[in-house]
């Protein structure tokens, strides 16, 4: 006979789960527990169990099944003893997977009190087994995915505390982001952090009809009104208060607010000195902040198209090169010496280019403007839906165009070169490269807007080149800051990158 049966095991589980609920059950009762279903008395173990003894517990039916099925009561006993001495001296609970005597001297005087029959021991050895694979099934059921979605659901419930119901509120958001319960756990979460409009706009927005959603705008509300009195009636408070609850209880007042904000800002731009209110641009941005005002808006739109049309040297034809090959530049040939325009001008220096162009407008406005009131995005929808219609939003289309530059001579076309020199010692060679600039300025359903061009000349910036590797990159970067500082004056704005 194996000295550690299946049977010794199957005792081991049931013991230690009966000792657990002895010794931790609130209002436990011997004599109930005896009378109900072995199974029971499994899962309510596992609800007063540690993590470590809940893995014991789950791992018992497999390594049980790896022992031999011999019918002996003596193992019964034993394991008995064995699943109440590893609560009872507090032994570490993976003992109990092992094939260690956890008894010593107790087993002569459990063993000795086993006098039954061979057919008594069978039948002991049955009953055992059934009701080891009815622990079995109950443990499964036990961790089904639904009952562990109720199990930390009713934690929830049961929380005694602000700070025990915070904990079982994340622990039911982390693990079960789609269970039974998420709605009502993701109000509750609402009420523990009624400071947070993230938590807010989260339920708000999965569940629109929701059994909470009517309870969850009004204590939105009301968080959102009380951050306007607090905040000093800050702009995004403000927004936020509309574009959500336009025939709120506070409407009236907060539209108040908002209109003396904006009143407010206008007037900073019109007390600018050199804002000439007649002027094209000007009457465009006077309507623009008017129209963004009646509407509730604070966003415009920008786009950028460009179109790069550069040619290297080497691309012309050999008859071409070598016609400039024969003329005289200077000490300086020409051949091995003309700085590549491909190499030197990449996709990431068209990106900083068109950067230059919204970094600079965002900055103009906030030097005139309180910082953030108008706001320029690049990209996301074109309008905002208020009180169920959509406003569209005020919008500046860039365009800009970058080649080589060209000299025609007899229908054929020859690269315009520039000479890069240092202290009048020429060093190099440049494609020269012509940029011209338009932006259009519009407002939706208006016939006002603003359009203005201009053209680079990159050349005059040649002499401020410190690394001839870094020539069209500095050349073409101080074009875009003089059209975007023309543009900004025009408009009654704060000239950004060349100073006043």
């Amino acid at each position: 006979m194996s000295k550690f049966t299946k049977v010794r095991f199957q005792a081991r589980l049931y013991a230690f789960c009966w000792t657990i609920l002895e010794t931790r059950q609130p209002d436990f009762d011997a004599d109930k527990v005896k009378e109900q279903h072995h199974v029971l008395t499994i899962l309510q173990a596992l609800d007063f169990a540690t993590e470590e003894e809940k893995k014991v517990i789950q791992q018992m039916p497999d390594v049980a099944n790896s022992k031999p099925e011999e019918q002996d009561q003596q193992s019964q006993i034993l394991g008995a003893l064995e699943g109440k001495n590893v609560v009872y001296k507090k032994m570490n609970p993976e003992l109990l997977l092992q094939e260690i005597d956890l008894v010593g001297d107790e087993k002569k005087s459990g063993a000795a009190s086993a006098t039954s029959g061979n057919k008594s021991s069978a039948i002991s050895c049955l009953v055992v087994l059934g009701i080891f694979l009815a622990i079995v099934a109950g443990v499964k059921i036990y961790n089904l995915p639904s009952n562990r979605d109720k199990r930390a659901y009713r934690a929830v419930e049961k929380a005694s505390s602000i700070a025990e119901e915070r904990e079982a509120v994340e622990s039911y958001l982390f693990n079960f982001p789609d269970g039974e319960y998420i709605e009502d756990v993701e109000f509750r979460d609402v009420k523990l952090n009624a400071d947070e409009d993230t938590d807010f706009y989260d339920y708000l927005h999965k569940y629109p009809n929701g059994e909470h959603f009517s309870e969850v705008k009004r204590l939105f509300e009301s968080f959102v009104h009380k951050k306007i009195r607090g905040n000093g009636a800050q702009m995004t408070d403000i927004m936020t208060y509309l574009d959500n609850f336009p025939n709120g209880a506070h409407a009236e007042e907060v539209n108040k607010l908002c209109d003396s904000i904006w009143d407010s800002e206008i007037d900073k731009y019109h007390s600018r000195l050199k804002v000439k209110k007649t002027t094209k641009a000007t009457v465009y941005f006077n309507e623009m902040l008017e129209y963004m005002k009646t509407n509730r808006i604070n966003t415009m739109i920008m786009s950028t198209t460009s179109t790069i049309r550069l040619k290297d040297y080497s691309e012309y034809s050999q008859s071409v090169r070598d016609m400039l090959e024969e003329e005289s530049f200077g000490i300086l040939p020409i051949k091995g010496n003309v700085v590549s325009i491909r190499e030197n001008f990449s996709a990431s220096d068209q990106t900083s280019l068109e950067s230059i162009l919204e970094e600079g407008l965002q900055s103009s406005l906030d030097s005139v403007f309180s910082p953030g009131f108008v706001s320029v995005r690049t990209s996301g929808s074109e309008y905002e839906e208020i009180n169920g219609h959509k406003v569209y939003y005020p919008k500046v289309d860039f365009s800009y165009v970058i080649k080589s530059q060209e000299d025609v001579f007899g229908g054929v076309a020859y690269p315009h070169l520039w000479t890069y020199s240092t202290n009048n010692v020429p060093l190099k060679y440049l494609v020269g490269i012509s940029i011209t600039f338009n932006a259009k300025f519009t407002i939706p359903n208006s016939t006002v807007s603003y359009e203005c061009s201009g053209k680079g000349h990159p050349e005059k910036d040649i002499y401020g080149i410190l690394d001839i590797r870094d020539g069209y990159r500095r050349m073409t970067t101080m074009s875009f800051a003089r059209f975007a500082d023309d543009m900004y004056s025009k408009l009654g704005l704060k000239e950004i990158y060349l100073g006043q």
